[in-house]
């Protein structure tokens, strides 16, 4: 019978403590949200303080395992990716008629003008994206990908209201 009165209170807890974060999210002070819920003060800071240390362990954990991961599958794609570049960039055809001061064939660019100067400056816009994800550190850069991805899809606002209710 204990149990089942435990796992009850544990449940009102849980309760109180998702809508106590979601009315922090709205902007309420502690002291707000005890005039609207009738809960006391003292069982407000409590549930923030707990709130507070539950979205640090949150963060860390993220930042231990799963951030860290992305960011180095993010770094993987672009590395990949110059490499591809530079390798349309250094692909030639040999051509038997010419030859160079030393009497060797010639090589002849497979992909040249505007076409080449599209892959240099893809190959650019690459090295400077990681560049920027080694100055951002992996947990700032997936962030911003994250959220970036959320205000793309129009899903910022909406996202976090919903999982708070």
């Amino acid at each position: 019978m204990e149990l089942t009165e435990q796992t009850e209170k544990d449940k009102e807890v849980e309760k109180r403590r998702v809508k106590i974060n979601f009315m922090l999210t709205k902007g309420l002070t502690e002291l707000d949200i005890a005039q609207q819920t009738g809960w006391s003060i003292a069982t407000i800071e409590r549930d923030v303080a707990w709130l507070r240390e539950e979205s640090k362990n949150w963060i860390d954990t993220l930042a231990k395992g799963g951030f860290i991961f992305e960011w180095q599958k993010h770094q993987e794609k672009l590395k990949d990716t110059e490499r591809q570049l530079n390798i349309m960039l250094e692909e030639t055809d040999l051509d038997e008629q010419k030859k160079d001061a030393e009497g060797k064939p010639k090589r002849k660019y497979k992909i040249r003008g505007e076409e080449r100067a599209k892959i240099l400056k893809q190959r650019d816009d690459n090295i400077a994206m990681q560049n920027q994800m080694m100055l951002d550190g992996p947990t700032v850069h997936i962030m911003k990908t994250r959220l970036g991805g959320l205000e793309e899809d129009g899903q910022t606002a909406s996202k976090f209201s919903q999982e708070s209710q």
